[in-house]
């Protein structure tokens, strides 16, 4: 859960500090699906605490797609100004989105409660998501910062 909460303070701070407005509306969507992706884990302890079954539990964290297909319009169109300003801090994001999603895999396999695993597998998916959705991102964005210097090896 403080994973997810840390995550959803990222997105908070950063949308601020980031110069793309595209970009800024991504962090704003993000910062809410992990606030989603931290009440999801907060139901589970609190079910498991007391003893209650998981599979009551709603996996279904709603516009999770519509934020990718949102997140990846109109984010091809850096400027060498946005492209310095933002690379930075995309590369935070792949990160922890990629450490976030290895993490939930092998939490998930190491799980011997079938219905704690599917709630790990999902989030371990959803964190993919993220991640592949932040890698284009800093390709795109190295890409637009190398064009504007003149320096393209593509």
């Amino acid at each position: 859960m403080n994973m997810e909460k840390r995550s959803m303070e990222f997105y908070q701070m950063y949308k601020e500090k980031v110069s793309n407005k595209e970009t800024k509306d991504l962090f704003e969507r993000l910062e809410k699906m992990e606030e989603e992706h931290y009440h999801l884990l907060k139901r589970s302890l609190e079910s498991l605490e007391a003893n209650k079954s998981l599979d009551d539990i709603n996996l279904d964290l709603g516009d999770g797609e519509e934020i990718l297909e949102k997140g990846s319009e109109g984010l091809k169109g850096f400027n060498l100004e946005q492209s310095m300003t933002d690379l930075p801090i995309l590369r935070m994001a792949y990160q922890m989105e990629s450490d976030f999603a290895k993490y939930y895999k092998v939490a998930s396999e190491k799980e011997s409660d079938p219905e704690a695993k599917r709630i790990l597998l999902s989030l371990s998916k959803w964190e993919d998501t993220h991640e592949e959705l932040f890698a284009g991102l800093v390709e795109n964005s190295m890409k637009a910062l190398w064009a504007d210097q003149g320096f393209a090896p593509f």
